[in-house]
């Protein structure tokens, strides 16, 4: 896309938006939530930039008029997504694109599988994530971490929130047929 966050305010569909007196200005979430109740059609129309997954029209402006009115600009920052990040980069050790972090969900969870495929007891082994509190720990005998099964859903609905967060509802259809195979136990 060509066009910067504010050579969109005065053109439709944003232009529409801001003349409605119901839309909201508190959070991206809330200003999606409306924009959703109105079934608008940017919630479909896909933007694709640099190396990164595609996002919707609505997700990307919402999300940058949020950081604008904190006076951060810059592309949109999608929360799961760069928490997920930074945890990709320093188990990856390098760079890190969305794309990259949905890449390493899929290695985690293959990581996962093995394990499950392969011993029978919920003893953690070197290098298989578990999850810990709402991230993940690897290598950590002495806390208290959750089940292989438990860590498994916890990382397809963390990726699902990842593509549901950018509106790339292709990315989350995707998502739910790849989910299928870990769901043999």
């Amino acid at each position: 896309m060509n066009v910067t966050w504010n050579e969109t305010l005065d053109s439709p569909p944003v232009s529409d938006w801001l003349d409605d007196i119901r839309f909201p200005y508190q959070s991206a979430q809330e200003m999606i939530e409306f924009l959703k109740s109105k079934g608008d059609p940017a919630l479909s129309d896909m933007l694709q930039m640099n190396d990164e997954m595609p996002q919707s029209f609505a997700h990307w402006w919402c999300y940058l008029r949020e950081q604008h009115q904190q006076r951060v600009i810059g592309e949109p920052l999608y929360p799961r997504l760069e928490y997920w990040r930074t945890i990709a980069e320093q188990w990856r050790q390098e760079h890190t694109t969305s794309v990259d972090v949905i890449a390493t969900f899929i290695v985690w969870m293959d990581i996962l599988l093995v394990d499950l495929v392969t011993y029978d007891d919920e003893e953690q082994r070197t290098n298989v994530p578990r999850k810990k509190n709402n991230s993940l720990v690897w290598n950590s005998a002495t806390e208290e971490i959750a089940t292989r099964k438990e860590t498994l859903r916890f990382l397809m609905e963390e990726a699902r929130a990842c593509f549901q967060e950018r509106g790339f509802t292709e990315g989350e259809t995707y998502w739910n047929e790849k989910c299928k195979q870990y769901l043999i136990f």
